[in-house]
């Protein structure tokens, strides 16, 4: 009887033991700690949470983190809002949050990442008092994120260990945003979509340690990430952002059917840029990825995106893809016979053609005058002249003051950029464009500002 009563001692001893709980788990019964406190925690069993209530008395920004080797989802918890944080990234499975308070009572809840885990951490509360914004500088999240101008430069600073920056970027229409950060700490990326998503990373393509992110955009809201590469360190950094409108959107009329080059072979389509390889697809007036002019220089070029069909070698079976034009290049020539309608690899003397097997790529291949050889180029689509002047302030043709520059508008919707530096001093420039074309003329400051524009005013 008395080992009986030993055994049943021991089983109650080990199940009391197992569930003692080291913090609250509800608001009611949070555990109360100092906004500047170092506390050990544990969860204890799958699902187990635990909750810790912080008062604060004077406005401040309040830095709350955890440290150690278990996996941590934390909810930041104040008037009835809560927000999660879990960056693996950044905190090495830790979370962390950073935010500007106000006098009151906020609630730190902790959790395993996975319910059924269980594991111990350190939870750091750092508070630090007066106003918000000489600590803090920038939005920690896209609901505060500080709104800056697609062309601009902005100071920022990474104000407290693991502190992030956030900003907002409104792009007027389509084009290329390049964002970047300059100064000498080592800074960490992200381009975000309007509802978050990720689109870009990179932490070190910039000079000095710098991130440097380049992507094509279409008109929208988007929002920069900025945060120290090593996220115990701290240390100030200007964000430049820079966006040049695409000649998507300046010559959007222009794109129609003829502008499109199609095959005879295999029930027609279209040549068409598809992941940068030339393919055959069904021709659309609405796929800008179709738009194709043959001009006098002999290559075969999209005028939305200054690329052009290039042959990989000069072998049968060479695939055909999308390059970014380049004067003279033999790989990029082609001539063509109306008589056979077919395009000619000067190089090679081999033909374009519409491979046989999947019927859908582009090759170069010898000549044999088949259908799968045939192109028709819609007669308004011939471009008599290369591109004589740059589509865009990055290729803008750079001409000096006081002088005369010929010009010709080579495609419909055409436009032509060109760039004058005025010496220190100022004083008056005036431009204007002679001749029987009608034309129209935008005068930008460096940063793509519209300064002036005018129609009909000149001689």
């Amino acid at each position: 009887m008395k080992k009986i009563i030993g055994l049943l001692l021991f089983l109650a001893t080990t199940v009391f033991t197992f569930a003692t709980d080291d913090h609250g788990n509800s608001i009611a019964t949070a555990t109360r700690i100092n906004p500047n406190s170092i506390t050990p925690g544990r969860i204890e069993v799958g699902n187990d949470s635990d909750i810790f209530r912080i008062e604060i008395t004077h406005q401040g920004i309040l830095n709350v983190y955890t440290t150690g080797s278990t996996p941590l989802f934390g909810y930041f918890i104040h008037g009835g809002t809560t927000t999660g944080s879990y960056d693996p990234d950044s905190y090495n499975n830790n979370f962390r949050f950073l935010r500007s308070v106000t006098p009151g009572i906020y609630y730190i809840q902790v959790r395993h990442l996975r319910y059924t885990g269980t594991g111990p951490y350190t939870l750091v509360s750092e508070f630090t008092p007066g106003q918000a914004q000489d600590f803090y500088g920038h939005g920690d999240g896209m609901a505060s994120a500080t709104p800056i101008n697609p062309n601009s430069t902005t100071s920022g600073r990474i104000a407290t260990p693991g502190s992030i920056n956030y900003y907002k970027i409104t792009i007027p229409s389509a084009g290329t945003l390049v964002v970047n950060t300059t100064g000498s700490i080592d800074t960490y990326g992200l381009l975000l979509s309007a509802s978050g998503s990720q689109i870009a990373s990179d932490s070190g393509s910039g000079s000095m340690g710098n991130f440097r992110i380049s992507r094509s955009v279409t008109a929208g809201t988007y929002y920069v990430r900025v945060r120290h590469y090593y996220p115990l360190k701290t240390g100030s950094y200007s964000l430049v952002s820079q966006f040049t409108p695409s000649r998507i959107d300046q010559i959007q009329d222009s794109i129609n059917r003829e502008s499109r080059i199609s095959t005879h072979a295999f029930g027609g389509g279209c040549i068409t840029n598809v992941g940068g390889y030339a393919k055959r697809r069904t021709c659309s007036a609405s796929n800008d990825n179709q738009s194709l002019t043959y001009a006098s220089s002999r290559v075969l070029k999209n005028p939305l995106t200054n690329k052009c069909l290039t042959a990989q070698s000069s072998n049968n079976g060479s695939k055909i893809t999308y390059t970014s034009c380049q004067a003279n290049s033999t790989a990029q020539i082609f001539s063509y016979n109306s008589a056979r309608k077919q395009f000619i690899h000067t190089a090679s003397r081999k033909c374009l053609d519409v491979h046989g097997g999947n019927r859908r790529d582009l090759i170069l291949w010898r000549c044999h005058g088949g259908a799968n050889q045939q192109f028709y180029i819609p007669q308004s689509n011939t471009d008599n002249s290369a591109d004589d002047h740059g589509n865009n302030m990055a290729s803008a043709t750079i001409i000096s003051l006081n002088s005369a520059t010929q010009g010709r508008i080579n495609v419909a919707r055409d436009s032509d950029y060109f760039k004058v530096e005025i010496p220190s001093g100022g004083g008056t420039l005036v431009v204007n464009t002679t001749g029987s074309t009608d034309t129209y003329g935008y005068l930008y400051d460096a940063r793509g500002r519209q300064i002036a524009s005018n129609d009909d005013h000149g001689p």
